[in-house]
């Protein structure tokens, strides 16, 4: 197989048939696979997910990536961030990614 990237897609050419990244892709062996991402986007302090709609709007109709974008403890359309500490949302993103990473092969 030879891997060539022309900075819009990753191809992978498996006995002269290329495929973009995310289509199946064949090995070796015939043996099909999917290559998955998914995206963790964190909106800003005192914010929610309504920030960064607009991004994740566009990746979705541009992509089929799995899009994941939490809510931190105290943030969101009523803010109440009374007694959460930086500790708290650096929690929410990690159990976030944690769970992201389970469904997909690569988070960015």
């Amino acid at each position: 197989y030879e891997i060539r990237d022309d900075l819009k897609c990753i191809y992978v050419t498996v006995t002269n048939e290329s495929v973009e990244l995310g289509s199946p892709i064949y090995s070796l062996l015939n043996e099909v696979r999917t290559l998955s991402v998914g995206v963790l986007c964190i909106h800003g302090f005192s914010g929610g997910p309504y920030e960064v709609e607009p991004f994740t709007t566009y990746l979705r109709a541009q992509t089929n990536w799995l899009i994941v974008e939490p809510t931190l403890s105290g943030h969101g359309e009523e803010i109440q961030m009374s007694g959460f500490t930086a500790k708290h949302w650096l929690m929410d993103a990690e159990l976030a990614f944690r769970s992201l990473a389970k469904k997909v092969d690569e988070v960015i």
